[in-house]
Protein backbone atom coordinates (compact mmCIF):
# COMPACT_ATOMS: atom_id res chain seq x y z
CA UNK A 1 0.00 0.00 0.00
CA UNK A 2 2.78 2.45 0.98
CA UNK A 3 4.82 1.53 -2.11
CA UNK A 4 1.77 2.02 -4.34
CA UNK A 5 1.11 5.44 -2.77
CA UNK A 6 4.73 6.57 -3.19
CA UNK A 7 4.58 5.52 -6.86
CA UNK A 8 1.38 7.49 -7.46
CA UNK A 9 2.06 10.55 -9.70
CA UNK A 10 -0.95 12.39 -8.22
CA UNK A 11 0.11 11.79 -4.61
CA UNK A 12 3.72 12.78 -5.27
CA UNK A 13 2.63 15.95 -7.10
CA UNK A 14 0.43 17.00 -4.17
CA UNK A 15 3.17 16.09 -1.69
CA UNK A 16 5.65 18.19 -3.68
CA UNK A 17 3.27 21.18 -3.53
CA UNK A 18 2.71 20.63 0.20
CA UNK A 19 6.45 20.46 0.94
CA UNK A 20 7.18 23.66 -1.04
CA UNK A 21 4.27 25.47 0.57
CA UNK A 22 4.72 24.16 4.10
CA UNK A 23 8.47 24.55 4.31
CA UNK A 24 8.31 28.14 3.03
CA UNK A 25 5.93 28.90 5.90
CA UNK A 26 8.60 27.59 8.29
CA UNK A 27 11.50 29.40 6.58
CA UNK A 28 9.83 32.82 6.42
CA UNK A 29 9.40 33.38 10.20
CA UNK A 30 12.98 32.20 10.85
CA UNK A 31 14.25 34.69 8.28
CA UNK A 32 12.30 37.54 9.93
CA UNK A 33 13.80 36.65 13.33
CA UNK A 34 17.47 36.24 12.36
CA UNK A 35 17.95 38.60 9.41
CA UNK A 36 18.33 42.35 9.73
CA UNK A 37 15.78 44.39 7.67
CA UNK A 38 18.24 45.06 4.83
CA UNK A 39 19.21 41.36 4.70
CA UNK A 40 15.56 40.30 4.86
CA UNK A 41 14.73 42.60 1.95
CA UNK A 42 17.54 41.02 -0.11
CA UNK A 43 16.43 37.53 0.92
CA UNK A 44 12.81 38.19 -0.10
CA UNK A 45 13.96 39.79 -3.36
CA UNK A 46 15.66 36.52 -4.40
CA UNK A 47 12.33 35.07 -5.56
CA UNK A 48 11.72 38.06 -7.82
CA UNK A 49 15.23 37.80 -9.30
CA UNK A 50 14.88 34.09 -10.00
CA UNK A 51 11.40 34.61 -11.43
CA UNK A 52 12.94 37.02 -13.94
CA UNK A 53 15.61 34.49 -14.93
CA UNK A 54 13.02 31.70 -15.26
CA UNK A 55 11.10 33.80 -17.80
CA UNK A 56 13.77 32.79 -20.31
CA UNK A 57 12.55 29.17 -20.11
CA UNK A 58 8.99 30.07 -21.05
CA UNK A 59 7.42 26.74 -20.09
CA UNK A 60 9.21 24.82 -22.85
CA UNK A 61 9.77 21.87 -20.50
CA UNK A 62 6.01 21.15 -20.72
CA UNK A 63 6.39 20.94 -24.50
CA UNK A 64 9.46 18.70 -24.03
CA UNK A 65 7.33 16.49 -21.76
CA UNK A 66 4.59 16.14 -24.40
CA UNK A 67 7.11 15.49 -27.18
CA UNK A 68 8.83 12.78 -25.14
CA UNK A 69 5.46 11.16 -24.41
CA UNK A 70 4.51 11.11 -28.09
CA UNK A 71 7.87 9.72 -29.27
CA UNK A 72 7.82 7.12 -26.48
CA UNK A 73 4.55 5.81 -27.97
CA UNK A 74 6.05 5.66 -31.45
CA UNK A 75 4.81 8.94 -32.93
CA UNK A 76 6.61 10.07 -36.08
CA UNK A 77 5.70 13.74 -35.65
CA UNK A 78 5.07 16.29 -32.90
CA UNK A 79 1.49 17.64 -33.15
CA UNK A 80 0.99 21.37 -32.56
CA UNK A 81 -2.80 21.64 -32.65
CA UNK A 82 -5.97 19.65 -32.13
CA UNK A 83 -6.29 18.66 -35.80
CA UNK A 84 -2.74 17.23 -35.83
CA UNK A 85 -3.45 15.36 -32.60
CA UNK A 86 -6.50 13.70 -34.21
CA UNK A 87 -4.36 12.60 -37.16
CA UNK A 88 -1.52 11.36 -34.95
CA UNK A 89 -0.66 7.66 -35.33
CA UNK A 90 1.35 5.63 -32.84
CA UNK A 91 2.36 1.97 -32.72
CA UNK A 92 3.34 1.75 -29.02
CA UNK A 93 7.02 1.23 -29.86
CA UNK A 94 9.60 3.84 -28.82
CA UNK A 95 10.78 6.06 -31.65
CA UNK A 96 14.44 6.06 -30.62
CA UNK A 97 15.45 8.23 -33.58
CA UNK A 98 13.20 11.15 -32.65
CA UNK A 99 13.90 10.67 -28.93
CA UNK A 100 17.63 10.96 -29.64
CA UNK A 101 17.09 14.07 -31.74
CA UNK A 102 14.87 15.54 -29.02
CA UNK A 103 17.53 14.97 -26.34
CA UNK A 104 20.24 16.77 -28.35
CA UNK A 105 18.00 19.53 -29.72
CA UNK A 106 16.57 20.26 -26.29
CA UNK A 107 20.10 20.53 -24.86
CA UNK A 108 21.01 23.24 -27.39
CA UNK A 109 17.71 25.05 -26.77
CA UNK A 110 18.15 24.99 -23.00
CA UNK A 111 21.78 26.04 -23.13
CA UNK A 112 20.72 29.11 -25.13
CA UNK A 113 17.82 29.74 -22.73
CA UNK A 114 20.25 29.49 -19.82
CA UNK A 115 22.47 32.12 -21.45
CA UNK A 116 19.42 34.35 -21.97
CA UNK A 117 18.58 33.97 -18.27
CA UNK A 118 22.12 35.15 -17.44
CA UNK A 119 21.70 38.16 -19.71
CA UNK A 120 18.43 39.03 -17.93
CA UNK A 121 20.13 38.50 -14.59
CA UNK A 122 23.11 40.74 -15.27
CA UNK A 123 21.12 43.51 -16.97
CA UNK A 124 17.63 44.05 -15.56
CA UNK A 125 18.39 41.90 -12.51
CA UNK A 126 21.55 43.80 -11.62
CA UNK A 127 19.96 47.20 -12.29
CA UNK A 128 17.01 46.47 -9.99
CA UNK A 129 19.16 44.80 -7.29
CA UNK A 130 21.94 47.37 -7.03
CA UNK A 131 20.07 49.56 -4.54
CA UNK A 132 19.45 46.63 -2.17
CA UNK A 133 22.97 45.25 -2.56
CA UNK A 134 24.50 48.62 -1.69
CA UNK A 135 22.60 48.61 1.62
CA UNK A 136 23.81 45.17 2.78
CA UNK A 137 26.11 44.92 5.87
CA UNK A 138 28.76 43.22 3.71
CA UNK A 139 28.51 44.59 0.17
CA UNK A 140 31.27 42.35 -1.27
CA UNK A 141 29.52 39.25 0.06
CA UNK A 142 26.21 40.51 -1.36
CA UNK A 143 27.78 40.78 -4.84
CA UNK A 144 29.22 37.25 -4.52
CA UNK A 145 25.77 36.05 -3.48
CA UNK A 146 24.30 37.68 -6.59
CA UNK A 147 26.86 35.87 -8.75
CA UNK A 148 26.13 32.49 -7.12
CA UNK A 149 22.41 33.10 -7.62
CA UNK A 150 22.97 33.62 -11.35
CA UNK A 151 24.77 30.24 -11.55
CA UNK A 152 21.87 28.64 -9.68
CA UNK A 153 19.38 30.13 -12.15
CA UNK A 154 21.37 28.82 -15.15
CA UNK A 155 21.65 25.30 -13.71
CA UNK A 156 18.01 25.24 -12.62
CA UNK A 157 16.88 26.07 -16.16
CA UNK A 158 19.14 23.32 -17.53
CA UNK A 159 17.63 20.98 -14.93
CA UNK A 160 14.10 21.68 -16.21
CA UNK A 161 15.05 19.95 -19.46
CA UNK A 162 15.75 16.69 -17.60
CA UNK A 163 12.49 17.10 -15.65
CA UNK A 164 10.49 17.32 -18.89
CA UNK A 165 12.29 14.34 -20.43
CA UNK A 166 11.90 12.12 -17.33
CA UNK A 167 8.23 12.98 -16.84
CA UNK A 168 7.60 12.44 -20.55
CA UNK A 169 8.91 8.88 -20.24
CA UNK A 170 6.23 8.30 -17.59
CA UNK A 171 8.32 8.57 -14.43
CA UNK A 172 6.64 11.60 -12.88
CA UNK A 173 6.32 10.04 -9.41
CA UNK A 174 10.01 9.12 -9.37
CA UNK A 175 11.03 12.61 -10.48
CA UNK A 176 8.77 14.27 -7.89
CA UNK A 177 10.21 12.05 -5.18
CA UNK A 178 13.72 13.33 -5.95
CA UNK A 179 12.44 16.91 -6.13
CA UNK A 180 10.80 16.58 -2.71
CA UNK A 181 13.94 15.14 -1.11
CA UNK A 182 16.16 17.90 -2.50
CA UNK A 183 13.54 20.51 -1.58
CA UNK A 184 13.62 19.34 2.02
CA UNK A 185 17.43 19.28 2.05
CA UNK A 186 17.60 22.79 0.55
CA UNK A 187 15.16 24.24 3.10
CA UNK A 188 16.93 22.48 6.01
CA UNK A 189 20.33 23.80 4.91
CA UNK A 190 18.85 27.29 4.39
CA UNK A 191 17.40 27.35 7.90
CA UNK A 192 20.72 26.13 9.33
CA UNK A 193 22.63 28.78 7.36
CA UNK A 194 20.38 31.57 8.67
CA UNK A 195 20.55 30.39 12.27
CA UNK A 196 24.36 30.03 12.13
CA UNK A 197 24.70 33.59 10.83
CA UNK A 198 25.62 32.96 7.20
CA UNK A 199 22.61 34.97 6.07
CA UNK A 200 21.53 35.28 2.44
CA UNK A 201 24.92 34.00 1.24
CA UNK A 202 24.37 30.74 3.14
CA UNK A 203 20.85 30.32 1.72
CA UNK A 204 22.04 30.80 -1.87
CA UNK A 205 25.02 28.46 -1.31
CA UNK A 206 22.59 25.78 -0.07
CA UNK A 207 20.40 26.32 -3.14
CA UNK A 208 23.38 26.03 -5.48
CA UNK A 209 24.67 22.86 -3.84
CA UNK A 210 21.27 21.16 -4.07
CA UNK A 211 20.71 22.07 -7.73
CA UNK A 212 24.18 20.77 -8.74
CA UNK A 213 23.58 17.38 -7.10
CA UNK A 214 19.99 17.19 -8.39
CA UNK A 215 21.14 17.99 -11.95
CA UNK A 216 23.66 15.12 -11.88
CA UNK A 217 21.08 12.73 -10.42
CA UNK A 218 18.38 13.63 -12.97
CA UNK A 219 20.81 12.92 -15.82
CA UNK A 220 21.61 9.48 -14.35
CA UNK A 221 17.87 8.80 -13.86
CA UNK A 222 17.04 9.62 -17.48
CA UNK A 223 19.69 7.35 -18.94
CA UNK A 224 18.67 4.60 -16.50
CA UNK A 225 15.13 4.74 -17.93
CA UNK A 226 16.29 5.23 -21.53
CA UNK A 227 19.72 3.60 -22.06
CA UNK A 228 22.14 5.90 -23.85
CA UNK A 229 23.13 3.15 -26.32
CA UNK A 230 19.57 3.07 -27.69
CA UNK A 231 19.62 6.71 -28.82
CA UNK A 232 23.33 7.55 -29.11
CA UNK A 233 23.52 7.27 -32.91
CA UNK A 234 20.51 9.59 -33.24
CA UNK A 235 21.66 12.33 -30.86
CA UNK A 236 22.01 15.23 -33.28
CA UNK A 237 20.32 18.58 -33.71
CA UNK A 238 16.99 18.53 -35.57
CA UNK A 239 15.65 21.71 -37.17
CA UNK A 240 12.25 20.06 -37.61
CA UNK A 241 11.91 19.36 -33.89
CA UNK A 242 13.06 22.90 -33.06
CA UNK A 243 10.38 24.35 -35.34
CA UNK A 244 7.75 22.24 -33.57
CA UNK A 245 8.89 23.00 -30.02
CA UNK A 246 9.10 26.80 -30.13
CA UNK A 247 5.60 27.70 -31.46
CA UNK A 248 3.97 25.48 -28.81
CA UNK A 249 5.52 27.52 -25.99
CA UNK A 250 5.28 31.14 -27.15
CA UNK A 251 1.80 31.87 -25.74
CA UNK A 252 2.70 30.44 -22.36
CA UNK A 253 5.94 32.45 -22.43
CA UNK A 254 4.16 35.75 -23.19
CA UNK A 255 1.57 35.04 -20.49
CA UNK A 256 4.39 34.32 -18.02
CA UNK A 257 6.04 37.67 -18.85
CA UNK A 258 2.73 39.49 -18.33
CA UNK A 259 2.02 37.77 -15.02
CA UNK A 260 5.55 38.47 -13.83
CA UNK A 261 5.31 42.17 -14.58
CA UNK A 262 1.87 42.42 -12.95
CA UNK A 263 2.84 40.74 -9.67
CA UNK A 264 6.60 41.32 -9.51
CA UNK A 265 6.83 44.66 -11.29
CA UNK A 266 5.89 46.50 -8.10
CA UNK A 267 8.61 44.57 -6.24
CA UNK A 268 11.24 45.63 -8.80
CA UNK A 269 10.13 49.24 -8.33
CA UNK A 270 9.85 49.05 -4.52
CA UNK A 271 13.44 47.75 -4.37
CA UNK A 272 14.54 51.22 -5.56
CA UNK A 273 13.17 53.02 -2.48
CA UNK A 274 15.64 54.53 -0.02
CA UNK A 275 13.92 53.19 3.10
CA UNK A 276 15.20 49.61 3.40
CA UNK A 277 12.86 48.86 6.30
CA UNK A 278 9.88 49.87 4.15
CA UNK A 279 11.16 47.62 1.33
CA UNK A 280 11.48 44.68 3.76
CA UNK A 281 7.98 45.33 5.16
CA UNK A 282 6.43 45.50 1.68
CA UNK A 283 8.15 42.33 0.42
CA UNK A 284 7.22 40.51 3.64
CA UNK A 285 3.61 41.67 3.26
CA UNK A 286 3.45 40.38 -0.32
CA UNK A 287 4.90 37.02 0.77
CA UNK A 288 2.22 36.63 3.45
CA UNK A 289 -0.64 37.79 1.20
CA UNK A 290 0.51 35.54 -1.67
CA UNK A 291 0.62 32.56 0.71
CA UNK A 292 -2.96 33.40 1.70
CA UNK A 293 -3.96 33.61 -1.97
CA UNK A 294 -2.44 30.20 -2.72
CA UNK A 295 -4.36 28.60 0.13
CA UNK A 296 -7.58 30.37 -0.83
CA UNK A 297 -7.25 29.46 -4.52
CA UNK A 298 -6.92 25.73 -3.80
CA UNK A 299 -10.68 25.03 -4.25
CA UNK A 300 -10.55 26.27 -7.85
CA UNK A 301 -7.79 23.78 -8.65
CA UNK A 302 -9.53 20.93 -6.82
CA UNK A 303 -12.76 21.56 -8.76
CA UNK A 304 -10.94 21.95 -12.08
CA UNK A 305 -11.27 18.31 -13.29
CA UNK A 306 -15.02 18.26 -12.54
CA UNK A 307 -15.51 21.66 -14.17
CA UNK A 308 -13.78 20.40 -17.33
CA UNK A 309 -16.18 17.44 -17.41
CA UNK A 310 -19.37 19.51 -17.02
CA UNK A 311 -18.20 21.97 -19.69
CA UNK A 312 -17.61 19.04 -22.07
CA UNK A 313 -21.12 17.80 -21.27
CA UNK A 314 -22.54 21.33 -21.66
CA UNK A 315 -24.17 20.99 -18.25
CA UNK A 316 -24.77 24.68 -17.51
CA UNK A 317 -26.44 24.08 -14.14
CA UNK A 318 -23.60 21.91 -12.81
CA UNK A 319 -21.02 24.41 -14.09
CA UNK A 320 -22.82 27.24 -12.32
CA UNK A 321 -22.97 25.29 -9.04
CA UNK A 322 -19.26 24.40 -9.15
CA UNK A 323 -18.29 27.94 -10.10
CA UNK A 324 -20.15 29.61 -7.23
CA UNK A 325 -19.14 26.93 -4.73
CA UNK A 326 -15.49 27.44 -5.62
CA UNK A 327 -15.81 31.24 -5.34
CA UNK A 328 -17.66 31.06 -2.03
CA UNK A 329 -14.98 28.89 -0.41
CA UNK A 330 -12.05 30.81 -1.92
CA UNK A 331 -13.32 34.27 -0.98
CA UNK A 332 -14.44 33.03 2.45
CA UNK A 333 -10.97 31.64 3.23
CA UNK A 334 -9.30 34.79 1.96
CA UNK A 335 -11.56 37.13 3.97
CA UNK A 336 -10.94 35.18 7.16
CA UNK A 337 -7.18 35.14 6.54
CA UNK A 338 -7.11 38.85 5.66
CA UNK A 339 -8.83 39.75 8.94
CA UNK A 340 -6.28 37.69 10.90
CA UNK A 341 -3.36 39.27 9.00
CA UNK A 342 -4.63 42.83 9.48
CA UNK A 343 -5.47 42.60 13.17
CA UNK A 344 -2.97 40.00 14.41
CA UNK A 345 -0.16 39.82 11.83
CA UNK A 346 2.21 42.31 13.40
CA UNK A 347 1.37 41.17 16.94
CA UNK A 348 2.44 37.64 15.99
CA UNK A 349 5.65 38.92 14.38
CA UNK A 350 6.48 41.01 17.46
CA UNK A 351 5.79 37.99 19.67
CA UNK A 352 8.37 35.86 17.84
CA UNK A 353 10.90 38.72 17.83
CA UNK A 354 10.80 39.49 14.10
CA UNK A 355 13.06 42.30 12.90
CA UNK A 356 10.59 43.44 10.23
CA UNK A 357 6.83 43.99 10.38
CA UNK A 358 4.01 44.01 7.84
CA UNK A 359 2.74 47.15 6.15
CA UNK A 360 -0.03 48.60 8.32
CA UNK A 361 -2.92 51.09 8.17
CA UNK A 362 -4.75 52.19 5.02
CA UNK A 363 -2.06 50.91 2.67
CA UNK A 364 -2.46 47.41 4.14
CA UNK A 365 -6.23 47.64 3.64
CA UNK A 366 -5.69 48.61 -0.02
CA UNK A 367 -3.24 45.73 -0.57
CA UNK A 368 -5.59 43.17 1.02
CA UNK A 369 -8.57 44.47 -0.97
CA UNK A 370 -6.58 44.53 -4.22
CA UNK A 371 -5.45 40.93 -3.76
CA UNK A 372 -9.01 39.85 -2.95
CA UNK A 373 -10.00 41.18 -6.38
CA UNK A 374 -6.97 39.36 -7.81
CA UNK A 375 -8.09 36.10 -6.19
CA UNK A 376 -11.61 36.60 -7.55
CA UNK A 377 -10.51 37.10 -11.13
CA UNK A 378 -7.72 34.48 -10.99
CA UNK A 379 -10.26 31.90 -9.77
CA UNK A 380 -12.55 32.81 -12.67
CA UNK A 381 -9.65 32.72 -15.13
CA UNK A 382 -8.47 29.31 -13.85
CA UNK A 383 -11.94 27.88 -14.26
CA UNK A 384 -12.47 29.47 -17.68
CA UNK A 385 -9.30 27.87 -19.08
CA UNK A 386 -11.14 24.54 -18.83
CA UNK A 387 -12.85 25.64 -22.09
CA UNK A 388 -9.39 25.51 -23.79
CA UNK A 389 -9.89 29.17 -24.78
CA UNK A 390 -7.20 31.36 -23.21
CA UNK A 391 -7.76 35.03 -24.17
CA UNK A 392 -5.59 36.44 -21.37
CA UNK A 393 -2.18 36.59 -23.09
CA UNK A 394 -2.21 40.12 -24.54
CA UNK A 395 -4.14 41.72 -21.62
CA UNK A 396 -1.64 40.26 -19.12
CA UNK A 397 1.37 41.55 -21.06
CA UNK A 398 -0.06 45.04 -21.63
CA UNK A 399 -1.19 45.32 -18.00
CA UNK A 400 2.25 44.29 -16.74
CA UNK A 401 3.98 46.86 -18.93
CA UNK A 402 1.50 49.57 -17.82
CA UNK A 403 2.12 48.79 -14.13
CA UNK A 404 5.91 49.02 -14.48
CA UNK A 405 5.88 52.20 -16.59
CA UNK A 406 3.19 53.86 -14.48
CA UNK A 407 4.92 52.91 -11.25
CA UNK A 408 8.24 54.25 -12.50
CA UNK A 409 6.69 57.67 -13.14
CA UNK A 410 5.05 57.98 -9.70
CA UNK A 411 7.67 56.39 -7.43
CA UNK A 412 9.65 59.61 -6.82
CA UNK A 413 6.63 61.71 -5.84
CA UNK A 414 4.33 59.16 -4.22
CA UNK A 415 6.62 56.30 -3.15
CA UNK A 416 5.12 52.94 -2.24
CA UNK A 417 1.58 54.33 -2.20
CA UNK A 418 1.96 55.39 -5.82
CA UNK A 419 3.29 51.99 -6.93
CA UNK A 420 0.43 50.10 -5.26
CA UNK A 421 -2.23 52.51 -6.58
CA UNK A 422 -0.96 52.14 -10.15
CA UNK A 423 -1.17 48.33 -9.86
CA UNK A 424 -4.67 48.60 -8.38
CA UNK A 425 -5.98 50.97 -11.08
CA UNK A 426 -4.46 49.02 -13.99
CA UNK A 427 -5.84 45.69 -12.77
CA UNK A 428 -9.25 47.19 -11.99
CA UNK A 429 -9.49 48.67 -15.47
CA UNK A 430 -9.59 45.25 -17.20
CA UNK A 431 -8.15 42.09 -15.65
CA UNK A 432 -10.25 42.17 -12.47
CA UNK A 433 -13.51 41.93 -14.40
CA UNK A 434 -12.79 40.36 -17.83
CA UNK A 435 -12.50 36.67 -16.73
CA UNK A 436 -15.55 37.21 -14.50
CA UNK A 437 -17.56 38.47 -17.47
CA UNK A 438 -16.44 35.50 -19.61
CA UNK A 439 -17.64 33.00 -17.00
CA UNK A 440 -20.97 34.73 -16.57
CA UNK A 441 -21.40 34.53 -20.33
CA UNK A 442 -20.86 30.77 -20.07
CA UNK A 443 -23.46 30.53 -17.33
CA UNK A 444 -26.05 32.44 -19.38
CA UNK A 445 -25.48 30.50 -22.64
Amino acid sequence: MIKKTLNSPLFMTWLDMFVKFGMNIILLPIATIYLAPEELAYFLFIGTLLGMAYLAEGGINRVILRATSYFKEGATMLPNNFEEIKELKTDGKMNYKLLGQLVQTSFIIYFILGLISLILFFTIGYFTSENLISKQPNVDEAYITFGLLSVFAFLYIMQLRWVGLIQGLGYLAEQKRVEIIFGLIRIALSILAIILGYGVFGVVAAMLLSVIVAHILYKKMFYAYLPKDSIQEYQYFSKDILQKLIPSAWKQSVLAWGSYLIYQGTVLLAAQLNDVKLIASYLLTLQVVNLLMRVSNAPAYSYYPNISKVIAKKDKKAFKNLLFRSLKISLGLYTLGAIVIYFLGNQILELIGAKALLIHGNLMILILFMYMLELHHVTHATIYTATNHIPFVLPALLSGIAIVIGGWFVIDDYGLWGIVLVQFIVQLSFNNWYPVWLNYKLVKK
